[in-house]
């Protein structure tokens, strides 16, 4: 049975060319997910570089344990679509399988994530008044962030 879900596969999908194997082989969703994480990481270090930046504008920025005011995660995901729109553009036939799994899946799972941690620890303090509040911006997420994916 599961012999003739591969064929049925492969007929779908057409023929794997050698070394391009599907999943998590290599040549599979690792190129893409690697470079999103490459991505995000910069992402977050622009982010800390940026916000120290604009404390120090403000004269904040000596203050120890003073954390960046900007957020790493819309710093990589403008960081990803600068990156692939630029006029070159990247060799993104083998690592768009990674990226679209990376987009589709983990950020959607981490936005959960977040939202379930978010939502335990505004229930707690502010009781069934947050509620609302909590279910509005998990929901946003959830809509918001695959269409800007598109």
């Amino acid at each position: 049975d599961a012999k003739e879900d591969k064929e049925e596969e492969s007929k779908v999908q057409g023929p794997v060319p050698p070394g391009q194997g599907r999943g998590f082989a290599a040549g599979g969703l690792i190129p893409g997910v690697a470079a999103s994480a490459a991505v995000a990481a910069a992402g977050f270090g622009l982010a800390d570089v940026l916000g120290k930046g604009l404390l120090h504008l403000q004269g904040v920025g000596d203050i120890a344990g003073a954390s960046s005011p900007i957020s790493g995660i819309p710093c990589a995901i403008m960081l990803g679509m600068a990156l692939r729109n630029q006029p070159a553009g990247l060799p993104s036939a083998w690592l768009a399988p990674g990226v679209k799994f990376s987009t589709k899946k983990l950020l959607q799972y981490g936005i959960v994530s977040v939202g379930v941690k978010l939502s335990a620890v505004d229930l707690l303090t502010t009781g069934a008044v947050g509620l609302p509040a909590v279910l509005a911006s998990i929901g946003a997420g959830l809509t918001f962030v695959p269409w800007f994916g598109r």
